[in-house]
């Protein structure tokens, strides 16, 4: 009994909360991706629509930093087993407002550059638009074999700090968000 009160009470809280405060999921979009082959080596070229939410905009306002990850990957399709995957490749991005310029900073962390913005805005522009990225060299594919490609972005939910994360992964859960899934194309060889 006592435990049916508690599940029913914080249902309602939850629930109330939910409607409550804007949502915090953040919605990426894989608008379009290209690969080429340059001395052996393919490169991936793609745009990413990057929607972020009222509860992230406010998060960086007040000085907490969000880790994205741009995910790829290249797969082998298989008639009869599961595709394999050849490759997997990260690229996080750390974001954060300096508080003292104003400005926006986006860390590469894989190099470990940053770069500062002006506004919101033109961060996101540059964080949308992934050039000649190292995918995968063209020696370690099977000739003859189906190869693909795809690509996915997302807000890493274990990057933020500890009291922000129950929060978002609740309303992560129930929100169809376009970062889902993977967006894939042929590996053209």
């Amino acid at each position: 009994m006592l435990g049916a009160l508690l599940c029913l009470t914080f249902t309602a809280t939850w629930a109330t909360g939910a409607r409550c405060a804007p949502s915090f999921p953040d919605t990426f979009t894989v608008e379009h991706g290209r690969i080429r082959l340059e001395e052996g080596v393919y490169y991936a070229d793609a745009r990413v629509d990057i929607d972020l939410s009222a509860r992230s905009r406010e998060a960086l306002r007040n000085g907490v930093p969000l880790t994205f990850d741009i995910e790829f990957k290249v797969y082998r399709k298989r008639r009869w087993l599961w595709d394999e995957t050849v490759a997997s490749l990260e690229a996080r991005y750390s974001v954060k407002l300096h508080q003292l310029s104003g400005q926006y900073v986006m860390r590469n962390v894989n190099l470990g550059l940053s770069q500062s913005y002006p506004t919101l805005e033109s961060l996101r522009d540059a964080l949308s638009h992934i050039e000649h990225f190292p995918l995968i060299d063209a020696r370690l594919l099977d000739r003859g074999a189906p190869y693909w490609w795809g690509i996915r972005a997302r807000l890493d939910i274990e990057s933020l700090p500890a009291p922000l994360r129950p929060l978002a992964y609740l309303q992560s859960m129930f929100a169809l968000r376009g970062h889902q899934g993977w967006r894939s194309w042929p590996l053209s060889r």
